[in-house]
């Protein structure tokens, strides 16, 4: 029996998108995966059974995050 991808997943997704590679806590990657995901996420039209407004504000604030780690100012 399929089981369908829920928020609680998609959220753990993003906490671990661009963080499987040694010496991840601050890395561009990371911030340019979150920026895209960000930025698509925005285009979704179909979520499924997921929440997308809770994903893209979680989305958000991990890239928020990553960027006050950085030094870098919201954009």
């Amino acid at each position: 029996m399929a089981t369908s991808w829920a928020t609680e997943q998609e959220i753990t997704f993003i906490k671990k998108l661009g963080t499987h590679r040694e010496g991840h806590e601050i890395t561009p990657m990371r911030l340019e995966l979150l920026v895209s995901y960000v930025q698509a996420a925005r285009h979704r039209l179909d979520w499924g059974n997921m929440n997308g407004e809770k994903i893209i504000q979680f989305a958000e604030n991990q890239l928020a995050e990553e960027r006050s780690k950085a030094g870098l100012a919201a954009c």
